[in-house]
C-alpha cells in the first residue's frame, strides 16, 4: 500500500482540526436546539448532523466516488438529501450522533487505505464538508444566544 501525496496528508491534518471543531459544536447542541429550525425550509441541527453522518457513510459504501468525486447529478443527490433529512427527523438525537462518529471513523479508515485520494477529493469529503456544516450549526447556536 502506497502513501498519500504530501498535500493530501496536509489536507487530512487540517480536516482533523475542522472535524474536532465540528464535534465541539455538535457537543454544544441540546434538546432545546437539535430540533429547532431557523426557518420553515431550513434543516434542523439534528438533520444537519445526520446529513454529515449520511455522506460519510455514503463515501464508505461508494469508495470509487470518494476517489473520483460524486457521480450523482444534482437531480439525484438533492432528492436523496430530502429523503435522508426526513428520516433523520424521526431518528433519536443519540442515534444521529452515534452514526456521525461511526461513519466518520469508517470513512477516515478508508481514506487511510486509499493512497490514490486526490487533494481535491480529500478537501471535498472532509474539511470543506465539515466546515460548511459547522458554520451552519454555529449560526443556530448564535441565534439561540449561545
Amino acid at each position: 500500500m502506497g502513501a498519500h501525496d504530501p498535500q493530501v496528508t496536509d489536507v487530512l491534518a487540517n480536516a482533523r482540526e475542522v472535524w474536532d471543531r465540528f464535534v465541539a459544536t455538535v457537543a454544544q447542541l441540546d434538546a432545546v436546539v437539535v430540533d429547532a429550525s431557523t426557518s420553515t425550509d431550513a434543516w434542523t441541527p439534528k438533520q444537519i448532523v445526520g446529513h454529515v453522518a449520511f455522506w460519510d457513510g455514503y463515501a464508505v459504501d461508494h469508495p470509487d466516488q470518494l476517489v473520483h468525486g460524486l457521480t450523482l447529478e444534482e437531480s439525484e443527490w438533492e432528492p436523496l438529501n430530502t429523503v435522508t433529512a426526513r428520516r433523520i427527523a424521526e431518528t433519536s438525537w443519540e442515534d444521529v450522533v452515534s452514526h456521525l462518529h461511526t461513519n466518520h471513523a469508517k470513512m477516515m479508515a478508508l481514506i487511510e487505505r486509499t493512497p490514490e485520494l486526490s487533494v481535491a477529493m480529500a478537501r471535498e469529503w472532509t474539511s470543506e464538508h465539515y466546515l460548511e456544516h459547522e458554520r451552519e450549526l454555529a449560526d443556530v447556536l448564535a441565534a439561540e444566544g449561545r
